[in-house]
């Protein structure tokens, strides 16, 4: 009986293994489903983004300019909200999976581990799903580095910023890519390091500084690069409430982790001399990095959280890269990569569905349907 059971479970896991795009565009469609058709009575934002679509004339007031011309197109079209929500729920994770695949084979491993995790988050804010979707397609094209792809990148991240206004952070994962293929070109994955000092640095610079400083400064670029409408109003009044001790802490333990999984994984590519393969996971790093270094905003509100929240995403896809060729490293390579990994999506499914509260974790169920 238990040789009949390793057998089957051996068939199982060579089916997901040659057919792990499938499996894991099938995921994500399913997750799809289940974001766009969530209960209106167990969604925070349903009822307001409701009320906003059915009344398209107060709705640059609130959300972003790309999101509104397309919401108001279905709604002069004559689509309910819910036929619009599940509409931008699907694309979203369709141009997530694509934005995967170009990373990594792996998409079943991404899919799984995310659908468990911080999804059911996602799933309420569909401006940052959307917003992260297109930044994970756009950095995909880094890959390979030259002149064509990096204004494809640029443009994929600026159409992010037309739904969630914290895709504009992600230029800055922009700027750190040319950096290091022009001035560091030749001693990257020396210089590439010193990120993990860094970031602690920044946090630690922007503390002292103060949170009023950083403030003005945001207000300032908000009035330069913002097209929402109270954009401004949102991070000089709104966006200024801080975290609890103990979130805060949670956050960038969780973070950290991320990022120290991340620099595993780096390292380990170096080992392997495979170039195309450095080249994914170097890309991965520093959008990592630059969620990283976004700490600091934390001191201002929880809604930056989101800015940690998508290096799970990044952390996650180099993990599914590292498992096609594990094989590769050293068996106690695997096994501490392996760990960690383990220990950090346990982290990062807690903390990231913590951190929004009680009345927020309830309706979990209900967003996965659990619960009707």
């Amino acid at each position: 009986m238990l040789f009949v059971f390793s057998e089957l479970f051996q068939l199982i896991y060579q089916y997901f293994k040659r057919n792990s795009r499938i499996v894991g565009l099938a995921g994500m469609m399913v997750l799809g489903y289940l974001s766009g058709a969530v209960s209106l009575f167990h969604n925070s934002d349903y009822q307001t983004y409701e009320q906003i679509y059915e009344n398209p004339m107060t709705q640059g007031n609130y959300f972003e300019h790309g999101y509104n011309i397309v919401s108001q197109y279905f709604y002069y079209h004559n689509w309910t909200y819910a036929n619009f929500r599940m509409f931008i729920c699907c694309v979203s994770f369709v141009i997530l999976f694509f934005g995967v695949s170009r990373f990594t084979k792996n998409v079943a491993l991404f899919s799984a581990t995310y659908g468990v995790t911080i999804f059911f988050i996602d799933a309420t804010q569909i401006r940052n799903l959307m917003m992260i979707a297109l930044v994970t397609l756009g950095l995909s094209f880094l890959k390979k580095f030259n002149f064509k792809n990096l204004l494809i990148a640029g443009f994929l991240v600026w159409l992010s910023t037309e739904f969630q206004s914290l895709g504009y952070i992600f230029f800055l994962t922009l700027i750190l890519v040319v950096v290091f293929e022009t001035i560091f070109k030749s001693t990257q994955r020396t210089y590439i390091e010193f990120f993990f000092p860094l970031s602690l640095l920044a946090i630690l610079i922007f503390f002292i500084a103060g949170i009023s400083k950083l403030n003005s400064v945001l207000v300032k670029l908000a009035g330069v690069i913002g097209d929402r409408g109270n954009l401004i109003e949102k991070i000089s009044g709104q966006y200024t409430y801080g975290v609890g001790g103990q979130k805060l802490f949670l956050i960038m333990l969780a973070t950290f982790l991320g990022l120290l999984v991340i620099y595993q994984i780096f390292v380990l590519s170096v080992k392997s001399s495979s170039l195309e393969e450095f080249n994914k996971i170097r890309i991965l790093y520093l959008a990592v990095v630059t969620s990283v270094m976004c700490l600091p905003l934390l001191f201002m509100a929880i809604d930056y959280s989101r800015l940690q929240r998508t290096s799970f995403i990044f952390m996650m896809i180099g993990v599914a890269i590292f498992s096609e060729n594990s094989h590769r490293n050293s068996r106690a390579d695997r096994i501490t990569t392996w760990i960690l990994v383990l220990v950090a999506v346990l982290i990062y499914g807690i903390v990231h569905n913590y951190t929004w509260g009680g009345l927020y974790t309830q309706t979990i169920p209900y967003l996965i349907q659990f619960v009707k």
